[in-house]
C-alpha cells in the first residue's frame, strides 16, 4: 500500500513516502484564513507507475483511498481497542466525497488545529475526504479545503489506502531494484510546488517489509527555502 501525509507549520513542506502502511507530507505555511471565511480549495491527485488496485466502493469510480486532515481519531471502535487520542487531537470523523468544488467547502473557525480548528468533525467541518479513481494509475480529490495553521500548531494531511499492483512491474534481475513511485500534485487557489517524489522497491515474497521510506522537503512557490531531506 502506498501513502503520504503532510504536516504543517511554516513555509517548507515535508513529505514522507512509504510503499506499505501509511505515511505522508507536512504542510507548512500560507497565511491563516480568518474566522468565518471559506478555506482555499485545492485539487489533489496522486499517480503511480503501475495500476492502482484500491477498491472501488461506489459509482462511478469512488475509491477507498482517503485524504485525512488533522489525524481525526475515531469516536467509537478505535483500532487497537485500547488506543487513545493525543491531547487536543480531534475525536470524531466526518467524511465528504471530494468530487467537485462545492461538496467539501468549509468555513473557517479561526486559528487552531485538532479539536480547536476547522477540521474538528462537527457538522460542516469535514476531516476525511474520499477520492475518485482517475484512470488506471491515478486518484483525485477535487475541492479539498486546505488551510495552513499559521502559528497555531502543526497540521497533518494524510493520504492512505492507496494500493499498487507490484506484480505488474516484476522483480529486478539486477542489483538495481524495481521501483514503485508515487507522484502527488496539488493545484488550486494557492500555488504549491512539490519536489523530489519518493518511491519504494519491489522485492521478492518472504521479505517482511516490502517497503522503502524516504523523507523530502517541499516548499510553497514563494521563494522560501527548501530544506534538505532528513
Amino acid at each position: 500500500m502506498l501513502g503520504y501525509y503532510w504536516r504543517s507549520e511554516h513555509y517548507p513542506f515535508r513529505r514522507t513516502h512509504r510503499v506499505v502502511g501509511r505515511s505522508g507530507p507536512e504542510l507548512h505555511g500560507w497565511y491563516l484564513y480568518a474566522g468565518r471565511s471559506a478555506h482555499p480549495l485545492q485539487n489533489v491527485q496522486i499517480s503511480i507507475n503501475t495500476n492502482i488496485t484500491s477498491r472501488i466502493v461506489g459509482p462511478p469510480s469512488v475509491s477507498e483511498a482517503l485524504l485525512l486532515i488533522d489525524e481525526p481519531f475515531p469516536s467509537v471502535n478505535p483500532v487497537p481497542a485500547n488506543s487513545t487520542p493525543n491531547p487536543g487531537q480531534t475525536v470524531g470523523q466526518l467524511g465528504c466525497l471530494a468530487d467537485n468544488n462545492t461538496n467539501c467547502a468549509i468555513i473557517s473557525t479561526g486559528a487552531g488545529v485538532g479539536m480547536a480548528g476547522s477540521y474538528n468533525g462537527t457538522a460542516g467541518h469535514y476531516n476525511i475526504f474520499q477520492g475518485i479513481q482517475n484512470g488506471v494509475n491515478a486518484i483525485a480529490w477535487t475541492g479539498v479545503p486546505i488551510d495552513a495553521p499559521g502559528t497555531a500548531g502543526t497540521r497533518v494531511i494524510r493520504i492512505t489506502n492507496i494500493r499498487a499492483n507490484a506484480f505488474q512491474l516484476g522483480v529486478s534481475s539486477t542489483l538495481v531494484p524495481t521501483q514503485i513511485s508515487m507522484i502527488i500534485g496539488v493545484n488550486g487557489s494557492q500555488t504549491i510546488s512539490i519536489l523530489q517524489p519518493g518511491g519504494g522497491n519491489v522485492r521478492r515474497p518472504g521479505n517482511p517489509r516490502v517497503a522503502a521510506a524516504s523523507e523530502r522537503r517541499l516548499s510553497r512557490s514563494t521563494g522560501s527555502r527548501c530544506l534538505p531531506a532528513v
